[in-house]
């Protein structure tokens, strides 16, 4: 039987170039406006979440998402941020839409599919914080 995969890291170049497309055609915007122009180019809608609205035992929930929408909390690290806004982008272009709807894994192997795709965005795009985007993911699994 052959597992159904999907290509995390081709579509991690992608994200990769659309973001420095946005950069570079528009200079002065902030990283939560282009995460605005990402997360229409597809297809959703991005919402600061606010820390009131969600609650959960886990500590480690910061965003969620249902395919439409893109919830982020506000944080202090703008680089958590920016993972954690990665992370669910992962899951929608990972695990919604019709060309993954055959794909069957468990929460654990979804999570780590949406961690892998967040880790090679955002390595890529501020290389200079690779080791503490890496040990940020380590740090703080969302399936355990």
């Amino acid at each position: 039987m052959q597992i159904d995969t999907v290509d995390i890291s081709g579509k991690a170049k992608r994200m990769v170039y659309l973001w420095n497309k946005i950069s570079q055609q528009r200079p002065g915007l902030t990283m939560w406006a282009k995460a605005r122009i990402v997360s229409e180019k597809i297809g959703c809608v991005l919402k600061k979440l606010p820390l009131n609205e969600y609650h959960r035992d886990d500590l480690h929930v910061l965003g969620q998402t249902n395919g439409r929408t893109l919830h982020v909390r506000k944080l202090k690290d703008s680089l958590v941020e920016a993972f954690t806004f990665f992370h669910e982008v992962g899951h929608v272009v990972l695990h919604y839409g019709t060309e993954n709807r055959h794909r069957y894994f468990s929460k654990v192997q979804l999570e780590k599919e949406a961690d892998q795709y967040s880790i090679l965005v955002c390595c890529e795009l501020w290389p200079q914080y690779a080791e503490k985007i890496k040990q940020f993911a380590l740090d703080n699994p969302v399936y355990n």
